[in-house]
């Protein structure tokens, strides 16, 4: 049986325990968009833009991120930079913000069209390609170093870890690779650096044999102390027991205080491809389920200081129709529209089309 990138595998599932079984948050099955519990504003100013990618339309749409109302096509499939860089968009998956300002992205299905682009991110101007080759295939998550050093790329279908200058772009070395073993580096999504300047993996438990992929392991989320001299990782979240039948662990966060000391508990929210939002605290343990729609697969997560947790998924039953959500990370309840149930921040549309990167943004 052959299969795509983020497509549920064979289940992989665990005997359920009761510790797991009663912290889960209790479901609405009737409807879909049921409506649950809704939370209060957050008291800061609220985000405005919200920039999401659509890997079937290849480009990054926008939506007011006060109203929901949809403002445009941000970055289109393709254009070219002053520089005649073409910025060729395919099936675009992280949205990062990085130290100079400019908006990154992770592009590509191939060794051949893989890469990593640079945007205005007030126009959506293409600003060139920052990196690309060197092994990079179907790049997915992006960090940069808390030096600002390097950026760290997930080769998703060549199993690394790759660092490149995060001035230049230039190819600095493969820091990480898989070795098709248990606890390891199984299928890279997104990565995200920690408070303790750890750097932290969500794994699909896959690895790839000439793009090509196969299901053995354990979705999880690994850690790797930068300071360490020998690269290896150790297993930060064990593999979950799956609500959807398998599991496919994807975006992950930290909440903004666990940077900035404002107080409050400092937690990691991770999402499942297979569906559901879990939080745990920085020691890694499990707090609770915040529940997503059926059918849906669940992408990205973006967090702001004022409280909220956006996130976004398409619905796989639906001809990959996708929506936006929102969460107040602070109390744990959906924060949606008003007008909308459960935590339904955009409701399902066709200008998404099987959405998985997110970011949340303010307005100058």
């Amino acid at each position: 049986e052959v299969m795509t990138d983020r497509t549920p595998p064979r289940s992989r599932t665990r005997p359920p325990n009761m510790r797991s079984l009663l912290l889960l948050l209790s479901a609405t099955t009737a409807d879909a968009f049921s409506s649950v519990i809704t939370s209060s504003p957050p008291s800061a100013p609220l985000t405005t833009r919200l920039l999401v990618g659509n890997t079937e339309g290849n480009n990054v749409v926008e939506y007011d991120a006060q109203t929901g109302a949809f403002v445009g096509e941000f970055i289109p499939p393709s254009s070219t930079a002053a520089n005649g860089d073409v910025c060729a968009i395919d099936a675009p998956d992280t949205l990062l913000i990085g130290p100079d300002g400019a908006l990154y992205l992770s592009s590509g299905t191939t060794p051949e069209n893989s890469a990593v682009y640079r945007f205005d991110v007030e126009s959506g101007e293409c600003l060139g390609i920052f990196a690309q080759g060197s092994g990079m295939f179907r790049p997915y998550g992006l960090a940069f170093s808390p030096d600002n050093a390097y950026l760290y790329v997930a080769s998703f279908k060549s199993d690394q870890l790759l660092r490149f200058d995060g001035i230049t772009g230039d190819f600095v070395d493969v820091y990480a690779e898989g070795t098709v073993e248990a606890d390891g580096l199984n299928g890279p999504n997104i990565l995200a650096f920690g408070p303790d300047g750890k750097l932290y993996v969500t794994t699909q438990g896959s690895y790839s044999v000439n793009g090509t992929l196969e299901y053995a392991f354990e979705s999880q989320v690994i850690v790797y102390d930068l300071s360490s001299n020998d690269n290896s990782a150790s297993v930060f979240i064990p593999q979950p027991e799956p609500i959807n039948g398998y599991i496919s662990l994807l975006g992950i966060e930290f909440t903004p205080n666990c940077y900035d000391g404002s107080g409050g508990s400092c937690d990691v929210f991770v999402s499942d491809f297979a569906g559901g939002i879990r939080q745990y605290d920085a020691t890694g343990t499990f707090k609770g389920l915040w529940e997503t729609p059926a059918n849906y697969n669940m992408g990205s997560l973006s967090l702001t200081p004022s409280g909220e947790l956006f996130s976004v998924g398409f619905d796989g039953s639906n001809g990959n129709i996708g929506a936006a959500f929102r969460y107040n990370w602070i109390s744990g309840e959906p924060y949606p529209l008003p007008g909308l149930d459960g935590a339904t921040f955009v409701a399902p549309t066709a200008e998404l089309q099987r959405c998985v990167g997110v970011l949340a943004l303010p307005r100058p």
